[in-house]
Order: C-alpha cells, then structure tokens, then sequence
C-alpha cells in the first residue's frame, strides 16, 4: 500500500515542530544567549538557512519559541487542572502538577525561566508574550476564585486578585531556588506548604 504524501503545510507543521523541539531544548540546556539558528538547524535536522528563511531572526525565533512554550504550558499544567470546576481544589491541583514539572526540570519548564530572565534584560521584546500569559493565568485563577466564593469555600473577605499574584510569585519562586540549589530545597514539603497556604487564605 502506498503512503500518502503530506501536503506541503504538513510538511511545513512538521519542519516547525522539530525546529521548535531543538530551540526549546537548546535554550533549556544552554540559555538563549548561546542558542544560534545554525545550532537550531543541526538539533533538528534542517539547515541553518531554511531555520533563518523561516523566522528571520535569532529574535523573532526566541519570540516565536516562548508563545510556544506557554501554549504547551497551558495545555500541559494549567488546563489538566480543570480551571473551569467550582472547588479549591482545582487550584491544589495546579500546585501539584507545577511541583510535578519543578521535580522534572523538563526542557519545557527551564527554557521557560531561562527566556523570562533574559525578556527583562537583554530580549525585553519578549516580555509581552509573558505580561500576557501572566494577565490570563491571573483573571483564571480570580475566576476561579469567585466561582468556588460562590459555592461557599472561599471566605468572603478573601482577595482573589492578591491570592493569585501571591500564588504564582509563591510557585515560582520555590521553583528557582531548586533550579539555583536542588539539594537544599525540599520539594515534597514545599509543596504542601503551598497547599497549606491555599487553604489557610482561601477557604471557608
């Protein structure tokens, strides 16, 4: 039986991706500054010049590979977590699966710190695709908030505003102190700290 022979946008979708997968791997493994499309290219399998044909610039290429990232940050920690139903723990379980992806230090998640250190230094032309992930993560986590307040979990004088951006400056940070020392943070019980908190702020 023959195979079928991918149309050109297939063929481009894919070319795409494994780019994508190479830069995600290369600014984990060695930080943006270091990445170079030539080095793209020969992750991935392609050459230099098609990587530079198809972004343009090592900028538009760094540009392109964070709204990647958060897209498969979404899809991969927030949206399992069932942001959408009425109880705390929902948001217990984002904890949970961002401690998952800490104790992993997958290539997804230190690519993405790497590329939020360096968009308020050297790439701030990076700093929009993360002040408007940032935005939406918080008005979801509010959201989520007030349907849980409206059930009768949260305490009424609770702000949700606050809690969020307390929430993630809290997960975040844990996060960066076991990227900078690994053996002196004790994930397990930070994370139930975490959820300490959660439930100590928020609930009824």
């Amino acid at each position: 039986m023959a195979t079928k022979r991918r149309t050109q946008a297939e063929r481009t979708a894919a070319s795409d991706a494994a780019m994508f997968k190479a830069a995600i791997k290369l600014i984990a493994s060695e930080g943006p500054s270091s990445m170079t499309l030539t080095k793209i290219g020969k992750e991935s399998g392609f050459s230099g010049g098609l990587v530079s044909y198809r972004f343009g610039s090592k900028r538009n290429l760094l540009i392109a590979t964070a709204d990647r990232i958060l897209e498969l940050w979404q899809k991969r920690v927030i949206e399992p977590a069932n942001l959408d139903s009425d109880t705390l723990e929902g948001i217990e379980m984002v904890v949970r699966l961002y401690f998952k992806a800490v104790r992993s230090r997958s290539d997804l998640m230190m690519a993405q710190f790497r590329l939020m250190n360096v968009s308020y230094s050297s790439y701030p032309e990076l700093q929009p695709a993360f002040q408007d992930y940032d935005k939406k993560l918080r008005a979801n986590i509010v959201a989520y908030i007030e349907r849980a307040r409206a059930k009768g979990d949260v305490k009424a004088e609770a702000d949700a505003h606050t809690f969020a951006i307390t929430l993630m400056g809290m997960l975040r940070g844990v996060a960066m102190q076991s990227f900078v020392d690994p053996k002196a943070i004790d994930l397990d019980k930070a994370e139930q700290s975490a959820i300490d908190v959660i439930e100590a702020v928020l609930r009824a």
